[in-house]
């Protein structure tokens, strides 16, 4: 089984998620994902597609560098 093609970008979604003060919850409603998306994104299970890290990334306020 091969590694993520990017292992840190879930930790740092969640650090920053968790710096907001949001839940995995509230982040997937404000992206309009699943929660369940998040969750396998913060642990490093899937990768987001490009208009998926863009949704998230601006939920969170973050630049999506």
């Amino acid at each position: 089984m091969s590694a993520p093609a990017f292992p840190q970008m879930g930790g740092r979604l969640r650090l920053a998620r968790q710096a907001k003060g949001m839940s995995v919850r509230g982040l997937a409603r404000a992206a309009d994902v699943s929660a369940s998306l998040i969750s396998q994104i913060e642990t490093g299970k899937t990768s987001p597609s490009v208009s998926t890290l863009y949704a998230i990334t601006t939920a969170l306020q973050i630049s999506i560098e």
